[in-house]
């Protein structure tokens, strides 16, 4: 599964969240482009054991090869996307340049 974050900010933050606090190494960014054509499957924020459920049976499903999902690090204002690789529509999802990326320290209070 490909997880991926409507924004930047957004990949972060969900990345800090799963930190601990400690510091991140650096990392890139690589833009996603979803042709207009493929389907875009939306679900509705559901707490953890639920969301699992649904997002597995979503995978095995094949309806779609991208599942929108409202992010809760943000009051569910933006949406984090989990891109199925098995899905048959899946080589037609590009990857555009890649960015470097580096954490400023002042998140880890160094």
């Amino acid at each position: 599964m490909v997880y991926a974050a409507e924004y930047a900010s957004l990949a972060a933050l969900e990345t800090l969240i799963h930190t601990d606090g400690k510091p991140v190494p650096n990392k890139s960014l690589t833009e996603i482009h979803l042709p207009d054509s493929i389907v875009i499957e939306s679900s509705e924020w559901m707490e953890i054991g639920r969301s699992q459920r649904f997002g597995s049976d979503w995978a095995r499903s094949g309806r779609t090869a991208v599942l929108r999902v409202p992010s809760k690090a943000v009051n569910m204002m933006e949406s984090n996307f989990l891109i199925n690789p098995a899905h048959r529509e899946f080589g037609r999802i590009r990857s555009g340049p890649t960015t470097e990326f580096s954490f400023d320290s002042r998140f880890f209070g160094l």
